[in-house]
């Protein structure tokens, strides 16, 4: 998938004004969503060395070719047996005199790293690498028109693959079922596949806010909750329903009806300027006033974008300020063990004075 040239232009002189802030003289990138942020294009196995004298793809022979047509302006060279990446690096840092190299700490292992810095010594008398934190994923927070559209276009698609396995869910039917279908759905409607493996839980399963689909069948009365999400051009969504096969009881409603009501509550409330703990507290103590505060076991929400999981996360932690063009989730929960739980979440877009839900399933108890 390659965005548009003058975007990725665009993202590249961001970067390097971030760069200049950290007093950075270029970096390496190993994230491989930060790697098709900067350059536009999404692969597998490859680095990015950029500065102000340059960028450079470092790949191998599987995608040279590609990237060379689709990335213009970009150089490309193949690590080989005889040619380790950190030899390339330490090319380039010599080339271009770069005497501070940032790199990413949470996504290169410790062999890589002593490989590059015995490169770097060798070839550069002075030389730093320092850990660059999250410049990229910073910049990645705010969504561009292009990967607004991509993501609203993989949130339709999750919305008809659920609306199909919707009418399969009966008695009988095992949990990793109606996974395998979610799959199949969203791949037949053109998507790259599933942003992350669906959740499909039943019955008590459904406590377990990250449970495995498994061979359980679900039963009349039973809680199911799935949460599932598309992926496309690189672009993710996100959504939970809860649904029950057969008629809800007065505990099920009561639990559910808490939960709709704090996540509507969370929804509305979302708007520019407000702080991710502040947006986390509205559903929260909503929860906690109705007496399942200890059940609520998770943030409120997270970030989407290129990662199922990226920055804001919306958390009592978190005083990152909600900004236009940011796509989060709203995802509040009550899990009760050895009886079942309840999530209910939607993907929104922070707009200029409020939010865009893209998630257009309905939220109403649905008894099957």
């Amino acid at each position: 998938m390659m965005q548009d040239v003058c975007v990725v232009d665009t993202t590249y002189h961001k970067v390097m004004r971030e760069l200049a802030k950290e007093g950075l003289d270029g970096i390496l990138l190993s994230d491989l969503a930060n790697i098709g942020f900067v350059s536009g294009f999404f692969t597998e196995d490859s680095y990015i060395l950029i500065s102000g004298q340059g960028k450079v793809f470092i790949t191998d022979s599987r995608y040279n070719e590609v990237i060379e047509k689709k990335c213009p302006g970009w150089q490309v060279v193949c690590v080989s047996p005889q040619r380790h990446l950190a030899d390339f690096v330490a090319e380039f840092c010599e080339k271009w005199e770069i005497k501070t190299l940032g790199f990413e700490e949470d996504k290169i292992t410790q062999g890589l790293f002593s490989q590059l810095n015995a490169s770097l010594t060798q070839h550069l008398s002075v030389i730093e690498m320092k850990p660059a934190g999250d410049i990229v994923k910073k910049l990645r927070m705010i969504k561009r028109p292009y990967e607004l559209d991509c993501i609203r276009r993989a949130a339709r698609a999750a919305d008809d693959a659920y609306l199909h396995v919707l009418k399969l869910m009966k008695p009988g039917v095992r949990e990793y079922e109606i996974a395998a279908e979610i799959q199949y759905q969203l791949k037949k409607s053109g998507m790259d596949g599933e942003s992350f493996p669906s959740i499909v839980a039943a019955g008590a399963h459904s406590s377990r806010p990250h449970a495995i689909p498994g061979e359980y069948k679900m039963q009349i009365g039973d809680f199911v909750t799935i949460d599932m999400g598309a992926k496309y051009r690189g672009y993710c969504s996100d959504m939970t329903r809860t649904v029950v096969i057969g008629a809800a009881d007065i505990k099920q409603k009561e639990v559910y009806d808490v939960v709709l009501a704090s996540q509507k509550k969370a929804v509305a409330a979302v708007k520019p300027g407000l702080r991710c703990c502040d947006l986390d507290a509205v559903a929260r103590e909503y929860i906690a006033a109705c007496g399942y505060g200890e059940n609520f076991l998770h943030s409120l929400g997270h970030g989407v974008g290129l990662d199922i999981h990226e920055m804001p996360t919306i958390s009592k932690n978190c005083d990152i300020v909600l900004e236009p063009g940011m796509v989060i989730t709203i995802e509040p929960g009550v899990y009760l063990p050895g009886w079942g739980g309840v999530r209910i979440e939607d993907t929104v877009i922070v707009t200029e004075d409020g939010c865009e839900v893209i998630t257009k399933i309905p939220k109403y108890l649905v008894e099957l």
